[in-house]
């Protein structure tokens, strides 16, 4: 069991972008479950306080690949809600005998005001290719349900392309993420786009630190909202 201590955290307002990649511990075998928690406040003229709760399920074999991962945060203003936000995914992938790639499927269910929507949905079903030793290339077709907060609703078919590829810098690991999704019949106007970016250093065999970075753009946002999201934070990780 793992659990993940978030201690600094720079723009949290905007929800940083799970990390996938990371979680599902792809080629990997085995059970893996993993909890984290994210604390902050402040205090004077205004009482803050904000908290992230999250679990993590995988399940690994030498045929199939499943993962799910729940978020929930919360964020208070003198005691009164003022925000919250869930996130879910469930992924499934299916190990083909080719070796060259496999086909997966996912489903993944948002509720973000922090980005002016009351909820997004999608659903999709792709190939993902091992292109290096460790890089994998994914694409996939997906059906995208919005509503904004301000209750427009829009059903979207999107492509969606990633890249994720491992690196080692200074013996410590980082894992990169780009995410590419186009609307199927107007790929130039209506896209999103995300990098997801996590540095390990690893402290023993027991702690690491995380440090997660992301950066998104919508070409088109609900609610005329900004259409490019960042944030940064470092967390603490227990192995036991």
């Amino acid at each position: 069991l793992l659990v993940l201590f978030s201690f600094f955290s720079s723009e949290i307002y905007s929800q940083a972008i799970v990390d996938i990649e990371q979680i599902r511990k792809n080629g990997e075998i085995g059970i893996f479950k993993s909890a984290n928690l994210f604390l902050a406040s402040s205090s004077g003229n205004e009482d803050r306080s904000d908290i992230k709760l999250g679990i993590n399920y995988v399940n690994n074999s030498d045929k199939n690949e499943f993962m799910v991962t729940i978020n929930k945060s919360e964020r208070k203003k003198d005691e009164a809600i003022e925000d919250e936000a869930f996130f879910t995914h469930i992924r499934y992938l299916k190990k083909l005998s080719n070796k060259n790639f496999d086909i997966e499927g996912y489903i993944q269910r948002s509720e973000n005001p922090f980005q002016s929507y009351s909820m997004r949905d999608i659903a999709g079903i792709g190939l993902r290719f091992k292109i290096f030793e460790d890089s994998k290339f994914g694409i996939s077709l997906l059906d995208e349900k919005e509503e904004s907060l301000l209750g427009i609703k829009t059903n979207t078919t999107r492509l969606n392309f990633y890249l994720s590829r491992p690196l080692v810098i200074a013996e410590n690991d980082l894992s990169l993420s780009l995410f590419y999704q186009p609307k199927v019949s107007s790929f130039s106007d209506d896209y999103k786009t995300s990098l997801v970016a996590t540095y390990k250093i690893v402290i023993s065999e027991l702690f690491n630190i995380k440090i997660n970075y992301s950066n998104s753009i919508d070409s088109m946002p609900p609610d005329n909202a900004g259409k490019r999201d960042s944030s940064i934070s470092t967390s603490f990780e227990y192995k036991f």
